[in-house]
């Protein structure tokens, strides 16, 4: 949906980011794109779907960093990203190979466990246990500087209760405050544009057609 996506953007900037407003241009702009079922399963092997990332100019892309998958069953030291119930797995590789080819990533951290949300779904907002993630994210990837704190808060689909009360409580504040700790982060502009339809490559023509807009998108 086009107004949750920007929604989204609207939590980037509060946490780091300070851009133009969508539709405006920016001289720091940047066009990035998202497909993490593509880069964590597609055709080929993780450097072969990078290499085409890096090959084709893509300038940030937008990654979801799942709580849930990570963090199965709860840390006995949340805040550290060595804890041996952290599986960043599939997840770290990415970002590590994003990293190894210089392509900044635009993190979201997204997911509720079980242990965190009373045993409830992946899309019900945490009770507690947010920000602690949120740092071991920050220091297992600190190269990172751009982060989201979940996906679409006012959507269901995502997020259960849609309250920007509890979600302000228990996501972006902890994860907010956790983040800057853990790796002080700079103020920086960036624009993208988000499609799930097209394939990967055309995504990316798109992209480099247009001109340096800030937009925040979803077909």
């Amino acid at each position: 949906m086009r107004g949750g996506v920007a929604a989204v953007f609207v939590t980037a900037l509060a946490l780091a980011l300070v851009g133009a407003a969508p539709g405006s241009s920016s001289p720091g702009a940047q066009a990035g794109i998202q497909d993490d079922a593509w880069l964590l399963y597609g055709p080929g092997t993780l450097s072969q779907r990078l290499t085409t990332l890096d090959d084709l100019g893509v300038q940030v892309v937008r990654f979801t960093l799942r709580w849930d998958k990570v963090a199965p069953t709860r840390p006995a030291s949340p805040r550290r990203s060595t804890d041996p119930a952290y599986r960043w797995g599939a997840f770290g590789d990415v970002l590590d190979g994003l990293h190894a080819l210089g392509i900044p990533a635009l993190v979201t951290l997204y997911g509720s466990p079980r242990w965190a949300n009373g045993h409830q779904a992946s899309n019900r907002l945490p009770l507690a246990g947010f920000g602690d993630f949120a740092y071991a994210a920050a220091k297992r990837f600190p190269w990172v500087r751009m982060w989201t704190a979940w996906n679409e808060p006012n959507s269901r689909t995502f997020a259960v209760p849609v309250s920007p009360a509890a979600y302000v409580r228990r996501v972006l504040n902890p994860a907010y405050a956790s983040l800057y700790i853990a790796n002080p982060l700079p103020r920086r502009g960036i624009a993208v544009l988000f499609s799930t339809h097209p394939p990967i490559r055309e995504r990316i023509l798109r992209l480099r057609r247009l001109p340096s807009a800030a937009v925040a998108h979803a077909a």
